[in-house]
């Protein structure tokens, strides 16, 4: 299922992180506003992280956003 730009980008960036590590809906602003992609928490909840929920993307309240080990691409496949 394709996903939108921002959507992918945050993707790979969930995936990049160590196993056992996430990130608080701040951090994900902070890092979009560092790739000088500027978008509100109400996009990020509304548009952008419903469309990782096929994805696997899972939030743990006081934790983050993560992609567990279960729902990770084996051979590299990433969404387009």
């Amino acid at each position: 299922e394709p996903i939108g730009k921002n959507a992918r980008l945050l993707y790979e960036k969930l995936l990049s992180l160590p196993q056992h590590q996430a990130m608080i809906t701040s951090e994900i602003l902070d890092w979009f506003m560092s790739q000088k992609i500027i978008i509100s928490e109400d996009v990020l909840r509304k548009e952008i992280l419903p469309q990782l929920n096929l994805y696997g993307i899972k939030n743990k309240p006081r934790i983050g956003y993560f992609i567990p080990a279960s729902a990770r691409p084996q051979s590299g496949d990433t969404p387009r």
